[in-house]
């Protein structure tokens, strides 16, 4: 299971042990921030298994509004960064991300997770989409769960 994927997983799940009281809740509440992080130099593999060193700045932006019986908070990362590979003749890649994380408690404690994730590495496109829906019984249902990356364009 990709990181993003668990980290969504257990985000769901935890939005939906957390907000079905402030999703009770009548009175209005709005607040956004936004979080810049420059991310120190980190040795791993990339993309294609290539091993090399990471760098790069990610940028959060988050909203949120409570009313009318229900809650509302988007969450947007984009992220940069470039990975020098250990292997000269590969050169350094450029990455890009966008995330969007959407979490609604509707009327009702009917409670949904919604992310998707595009971005590219060197010459690798990637696309994730999920979204998870929680029912006011607790029954949970994934609705959207799609990956697609593509990993014909890593070297050989």
């Amino acid at each position: 299971m990709s990181r993003l994927r668990f980290i969504t997983v257990v985000g769901a799940l935890a939005c939906a042990v957390c907000f079905p009281a402030a999703a009770a809740a009548t009175a209005s509440h709005e607040g956004s921030g936004i979080i810049r992080v420059t991310d120190p130099p980190n040795h791993d593999t990339n993309i294609c298994g290539l091993p090399g060193t990471f760098q790069g700045t990610r940028m959060f932006e988050w909203n949120s509004t409570e009313a009318n019986g229900g809650y509302h908070f988007q969450l947007t990362e984009v992220a940069r960064w470039t990975v020098t590979l250990d292997d000269p003749a590969l050169g350094v890649w450029s990455g890009r991300g966008t995330e969007t994380d959407v979490f609604t408690a509707s009327p009702g404690d009917v409670l949904s997770f919604h992310v998707i994730f595009n971005g590219e590495e060197g010459p690798v496109r990637i696309h994730e989409h999920l979204q998870v829906v929680v029912a006011a019984d607790g029954s949970l249902r994934v609705d959207v769960d799609q990956v697609t990356t593509d990993y014909g364009s890593c070297p050989a």
